[in-house]
């Protein structure tokens, strides 16, 4: 019984100090709207994984939505795959979603197969959070009607 308390304790250690490296990370040295914005594509390509794998943990959600926008924009499509998961997640804590939805249904013009099919998975997880679903259920329609995904 206490071998499985110490093995218990040693995970719960390893994940806090996994979570404190993080949120270091992040929080001091690289400032993840700078790597954004970066002219290096590997430190762009970081703040994609780090946005994916950390955006619950991250503060100032609507600046992050405004970092995501960029990121699957980008001209390195590593870096646009990296980003495109995201999109769904931070969706729901987007204070204007209206304007939100009208980013997502841009997305679906996008050339990039990846950024196109992101951004109608994230706007099926949308959806529930939307105010005029009438309205969101037409644009899903024309979507789902159109030759774009």
């Amino acid at each position: 019984m206490q071998f499985v308390s110490k093995n218990k304790n040693r995970k719960i250690f390893k994940f806090l100090n996994t979570m404190i490296l993080v949120v270091s990370k992040l929080a001091g040295n690289l400032d993840i709207h700078k790597m954004i914005r970066s002219k290096d594509v590997n430190e762009r390509r970081q703040a994609a994984k780090h946005l994916r794998e950390n955006f619950m943990a991250l503060p100032d959600k609507e600046e992050l939505w405004k970092d995501i926008l960029v990121l699957v924009k980008d001209k390195d499509s590593n870096v646009r795959k990296g980003s495109e998961h995201t999109l769904g997640l931070a969706f729901s804590y987007v204070k204007d979603k209206d304007k939100a939805w009208e980013d997502l249904l841009s997305l679906t013009n996008d050339t990039d197969n990846y950024v196109r099919m992101g951004a109608a998975s994230a706007l099926s997880q949308a959806l529930p959070h939307v105010k005029d679903r009438k309205k969101a259920w037409g644009d899903m329609l024309k979507l789902a009607n159109s030759d774009k995904i």
